[in-house]
C-alpha cells in the first residue's frame, strides 16, 4: 500500500523535474525585454496600420531584438525613391540588388516597351512620400512586410511641361532575418 504512494511520488518528482527542464523559468530580464518590446510597438504604431496584429510585430522582434519599424520605414522610403527614380530614368539596373529577380525582369520588360509616343522625362522627383505598414508575415526566419506608399511625383518633360501625379503603391519587402545581409528585397509591386 505504501509502495504505491512512494512510486507515484517518485514518478511525480521525475515528471516535475523534466517539465521544469523543458519549460525553464522566466527571469526578470525576460520580463524587462517583453515590456521593452511592447514600448517599441506602441512607439511605432503611427507608421503601422491598425490591421497589423501585435503578434506579427512580436514575431519580428523575436527574430531580431534590435529591429525598429521606424528605421525600416525610413529605409523603405529611401528604397522607394531610388527604385522609382531609376525606373522613371530607365536605369533599373542601378537598383538591381534591391529587387527580386521577378520584379527586376518585370521592370525591365515594362521599360523596354515601345515608349516612342511618350515624351522623354528630363527630370523626375518625388515631392511628398508617406508610408504605412499594412501587413507583416513571418514564416520561420523569412519576414515579409507589405507597405503602402502615398506619393506625389513630379516629372519635367523634355519640352518643359510639368506632369504631377498622386500615386498609391503597395510594395512587399522580404528578408531572411538570420541573413548577414541587411537588404530587404522588393518582391511584389502593385498600384492601388
Amino acid at each position: 500500500m505504501y509502495i504505491d504512494i512512494i512510486l507515484f511520488a517518485i514518478l511525480a518528482a521525475v515528471l516535475a523535474t523534466n517539465l521544469y527542464k523543458i519549460l525553464g523559468k522566466k527571469t526578470i530580464s525576460e520580463d524587462a525585454n517583453v515590456v521593452e518590446k511592447n514600448i517599441k510597438i506602441e512607439e511605432d504604431n503611427n507608421i503601422i496600420s491598425n490591421d497589423v496584429m501585435d503578434y506579427s510585430q512580436k514575431q519580428i522582434f523575436d527574430l531580431d531584438k534590435d529591429f525598429s519599424f521606424s528605421t525600416f520605414i525610413d529605409g523603405s522610403k529611401s528604397a522607394f525613391n531610388l527604385i522609382v527614380s531609376a525606373y522613371k530614368n530607365k536605369k533599373i539596373q542601378e537598383v538591381k540588388e534591391l529587387l527580386s529577380l521577378e520584379v527586376y525582369e518585370n521592370f525591365k520588360k515594362s521599360i523596354s516597351k515601345d515608349t516612342s509616343k511618350e515624351e522623354e522625362i528630363s527630370s523626375f522627383q518625388i515631392v511628398t512620400l508617406k508610408a504605412e505598414i499594412l501587413n507583416i508575415e513571418v514564416i520561420k526566419k523569412l519576414a515579409r512586410i507589405k507597405v503602402e506608399f502615398s506619393s506625389t511625383q513630379e516629372s519635367i518633360l523634355e519640352k518643359g511641361n510639368k506632369n504631377n501625379i498622386e500615386a498609391k503603391d503597395i510594395w512587399v519587402f522580404e528578408r531572411e532575418m538570420d541573413s548577414v545581409s541587411l537588404v530587404w528585397k522588393l518582391i511584389e509591386v502593385r498600384v492601388k
